[in-house]
C-alpha cells in the first residue's frame, strides 16, 4: 500500500492526538483509530465509516461484528486488508497490529492501542497479526 508524504508527521500527529482523547466505543475505539489512522496515511478513505457510530458497548461491537458476518475483530482486518504479513516483527511504523483481540497500529518496537483504560502501548513482539498499512 502506497503512503502519502508526510506520511511520518501524520503518524506522530495521531498518536498525539489518541493520547488525549478519551475512549468512547464506536468513535475513538481500538478499531475505529487504527482504521482511521491506516485512512490518513494512506489517503483512502477510513474503512471505519461502516460502523462509526453504530455499537456503544463492547457487546454492541461484537454484535456489529456478527451481524455483518465477522466471527471477530482480526477476520474483519483480514476482510479489510486481506492475507497479513508472514511475521508481525516484519510490521513498519504505521502498519496495523492485533493483539489479543484489538487492533492497533505500529510505532516501532512497540505498538499503539486505544483502549477503555486509556492509550496502551505493547511490544511489537507480543502482537499476533500484522498488515501492511
Amino acid at each position: 500500500m502506497t503512503r502519502i508524504d508526510g506520511w511520518e508527521t501524520i503518524l506522530v500527529e495521531k498518536i498525539e492526538g489518541a493520547r488525549r482523547r478519551p475512549f468512547s466505543w464506536g468513535a475513538h475505539d481500538c478499531a475505529t483509530w487504527a482504521m482511521d489512522v491506516r485512512a490518513a496515511l494512506t489517503g483512502l478513505p477510513s474503512a471505519a465509516e461502516a460502523w462509526r457510530g453504530q455499537y456503544s458497548t463492547a457487546r454492541g461491537a461484537r454484535r456489529w461484528l456478527k451481524r455483518h458476518g465477522w466471527r471477530d475483530l482480526d477476520a474483519l482486518a483480514a476482510g479489510i486488508m486481506g492475507d497479513p504479513l508472514p511475521r508481525v516483527l516484519a510490521a513498519r511504523r504505521g502498519d496495523v497490529v492485533m493483539f489479543r483481540g484489538a487492533m492497533g497500529i505500529c510505532i516501532g518496537e512497540l505498538a499503539a492501542f486505544a483502549g477503555p483504560e486509556g492509550f496502551v502501548l505493547v511490544p511489537l513482539a507480543d502482537c499476533q497479526t500484522a498488515w501492511r498499512a
